[in-house]
């Protein structure tokens, strides 16, 4: 996959990967009350999930670049056995 983001940003000159993480749509879940429905309708599918004995990772990505630069953001939400967020989600700044 990132063998064609290259391949475009050398032909057409930008290429994309995910879609932009709305961070401010991000700090409204809350930990105990937000559930996985909640992060999806926020951030769409995610591209990552990783089954733990007590928890499950979601992980989303978003990647642009172009000839003139690029930019990424990631972030991981964990939710527990009831569905429900664990833990506050990161602030927009520490993740990009």
């Amino acid at each position: 996959m990132r063998g064609i983001a290259v391949i475009a940003v050398l032909v057409l000159g930008c290429a994309s990967m995910g879609r932009p993480i709305p961070w401010s749509d991000v700090a409204k879940l809350e930990p105990g009350v937000s559930t996985l429905a909640d992060a999806k309708r926020i951030l769409g599918p995610p591209d990552v999930v990783e089954v733990e004995k007590e928890q499950t990772k979601y992980g989303w990505t978003y990647a642009h670049a172009s000839l003139g630069g690029g930019r990424a953001e990631a972030i991981t939400l964990a939710f527990g056995l009831d569905g429900r967020l664990l833990g506050k989600p990161p602030p927009a700044d520490a993740m990009r």
